[in-house]
């Protein structure tokens, strides 16, 4: 290839800053309510369990709550292992790693949320050999496989899921591997080679398959189109290919079958996240989010009207493969992009939801588009001369320079939309505001998620009241300022028919009155007198 040379070295360049970034200020960002549930769950408790524990309707310390940070020595991997199995929509895997892997770092260092996210970032990294092993299986190009690799170590959605204390690194690494292990095992498998490298090899695809499903549960999706890829692809060949894939990854779900019973027997739960998913948006609403969220997968922003010229060169790319390359590589992108993009796309539009509008359910889309834009710049790189060959140029460096910029900026940066910027617009400055204060009490009776939320920025002169009791409590003397955090309906209406609960709003962010973001101060006669 022509110009494999300078797409290799620029390419390492890039996944050398990349690597970089995804280990700059990974205690900077804010850190949300899907982390803090991490960190509860890591911790070994459920939502219930800290409102019996901390919610005592009496004054407590602030670093009392730090108990919920990190896995402390009142609990073991069984109450880790409970506080997963009342969530089995997660899977357990990458929680248990993040188990032992704060007990060990919070041993040498005191930032719980830095140790917590250092895991994220640091199985980001395995991306890459999986992603290259599986480009060399698909495309046997090495100089696609670096395109691919610069494209994913300057994208602003893997740097911003690599501080993320959550399972999608995981995930991704997941995707890329059962790939290339289904690859490999397909490639030896029609090559004839020895009964015993064919067994190894979907040995290892069976492996992969338990792996992604432990690692996220809508990897199903992606062994799903696996399945269509092989059994469209390889039909010819049932005996060799066909009866081996279908062993295999069997054999893989049998694995999974544990989680799957604990999947069973909490069938109500899992109804509730999917009703929780269901909201009524049209479908204006969500095809604009479909187009700016491949717009954050390359430039991490939001062009609004113009949301659709990456839109539409990623559906060219998918245009162009399927022109240029032969079956067995296009064929996986549409299986894959295909089932993936369908299964969260068409029942949000047709039933009513808004899973869709965000990127974490549809990681396997994003990715293999990634890919598609990798094969289709070096393909195009190397096949055009003169005057179209310059454009193509610009293209490429256009992408690779605008997620550079992008990765950045979002590296130097407190607040991102990954970490529901609308809430971080909330507790930033109600933390802040607090700090401001001399002795300070906060009074709630919200979530312990909420709490817990906040209590990352709170000092450890700071006490709380948490109750969840329907009435107010009484404000105890003693203390300065006196805060009512995030107030139910009921309390707030009771605080506004009391005289003594003179409320002054300090911080708000959000007017629904069932999920009201306030942050009040509390004017009575009895904070005065104390």
């Amino acid at each position: 290839m022509r110009h494999h040379k300078w797409i290799k070295l620029l390419c390492i360049l890039l996944l050398t800053l990349g690597i970089l970034l995804r280990f700059t200020n990974l205690g900077l960002k804010f850190y949300w309510a899907d982390e803090v549930r991490t960190s509860m769950r890591v911790s070994g408790y459920t939502e219930s369990q800290v409102i019996d524990a901390v919610y005592l309707d009496r004054p407590i310390p602030a670093d009392t709550l730090h108990a919920f940070h990190s896995p402390a020595a009142t609990t073991d991997f069984g109450d880790t292992l409970q506080a997963l199995k009342s969530h089995p929509e997660h899977p357990p895997l990458y929680y248990t790693l993040t188990r032992y892997w704060v007990k060990f770092g919070m041993g040498w260092f005191d930032d719980s949320v830095t140790v917590t996210r250092s895991l994220a970032a640091l199985i980001s990294i395995f991306v890459f050999p999986c992603l290259y092993w599986f480009c060399r299986e698909l495309f046997e190009s090495p100089t696609v496989a670096w395109m691919a690799i610069g494209i994913f170590a300057i994208s602003p959605l893997h740097l911003l899921y690599a501080y993320e204390a959550r399972q999608y690194s995981l995930w991704t690494v997941a995707i890329l591997l059962s790939n290339a292990a289904l690859l490999r095992a397909m490639r030896l498998s029609r090559e004839g080679e020895t009964r015993e490298k064919q067994t190894l090899a979907w040995g290892i695809y069976a492996f992969s398959v338990a792996f992604g499903c432990y690692s996220h549960l809508f990897f199903v999706l992606v062994a799903i189109a696996q399945g269509i890829y092989v059994l469209v692809l390889e039909r010819a060949r049932f005996k060799s290919i066909v009866l081996p894939y279908l062993v295999s990854g069997f054999a893989g779900m049998v694995a999974f079958t544990p989680w799957i019973w604990v999947i069973f027997i909490n069938t109500a739960q899992i109804s509730q996240v999917i009703s929780e998913g269901k909201s009524e948006q049209s479908i204006d609403f969500l095809i604009n989010r479909w187009f700016r969220n491949i717009n954050r997968v390359f430039f991490n922003t939001d062009l609004t009207n113009f949301n659709i010229v990456l839109t539409i060169f990623a559906f060219f790319t998918l245009y162009f493969i399927i022109r240029h390359a032969p079956k067995s590589v296009w064929l996986l992108f549409v299986a894959i992009i295909g089932v993936n993009a369908l299964s969260i796309m068409l029942p949000d539009a047709i039933l009513g939801g808004r899973r869709s509008s965000g990127v974490r359910y549809l990681f396997p889309s994003y990715i293999h588009i990634q890919l598609l834009v990798a094969y289709c710049l070096t393909t195009q790189l190397d096949r055009l001369k003169a005057w179209k060959l310059r454009i193509w140029q610009f293209v490429a460096i256009a992408i690779l320079s605008a997620g550079t910029v992008a990765c950045l900026i979002e590296s130097q940066q407190e607040i991102t939309w990954s970490k529901s910027n609308d809430k971080a617009l909330y507790y930033i400055p109600a933390g802040d505001a607090i700090a401001q204060t001399e002795n300070p009490l906060i009074i709630s009776d919200a979530s312990p998620v909420q709490v817990l939320t906040l209590s990352y920025r709170l000092s450890s002169n700071v006490h709380l009241l948490l109750s969840a009791q329907p009435n107010l409590p009484q404000i105890p003397d003693g203390f300065g300022t006196v805060f009512l955090l995030n107030p139910s309906p009921t309390w707030k209406a009771a605080a506004q028919n009391d005289p003594n609960w003179q409320l002054e709003t300090v911080v708000e962010r959000r007017e629904d009155p069932e999920h009201e973001l306030k942050l009040y101060r509390v004017n009575s006669p009895d904070t005065v007198g104390g």
